[in-house]
Formats: C-alpha cells, structure tokens, sequence
C-alpha cells in the first residue's frame, strides 16, 4: 500500500507542483511535498509493523 502511496502521490505533484504552476519556486517545493511524503509513508509504515508483530 505504501508503494502504491507513494507512486501515486509522486505523479501527483511532478504533475501540478512545476514551474508553469508555481514559478521558479517549483523544484523546492516539490522536493519538500516528496520528502514529507516519504517520511510519512516510511513512519506509517514502520507504526503497521509495530502494530502486527508487537515490539512496542
């Protein structure tokens, strides 16, 4: 699912977060959208994990 998440997110904001939407502000912002994503997704993941095999 996380995967999944990130495939579509990642075409999502190469998609509408470009330089004809945002200007020359574009590329950081964009980079700043996927690196909060990936962290996102890289904490979700790892709490579904705790979550199914215990450890907590």
């Amino acid at each position: 699912v996380a995967a999944h998440t990130w495939v579509g997110l990642w075409g999502v904001t190469t998609d509408y977060l470009t330089g004809m939407t945002l200007g020359k502000a574009a590329t950081g912002v964009r980079l700043i959208a996927q690196v909060a994503i990936a962290l996102a997704l890289v904490v979700y993941l790892l709490w579904g994990l705790v979550l199914i095999w215990g450890g907590a």
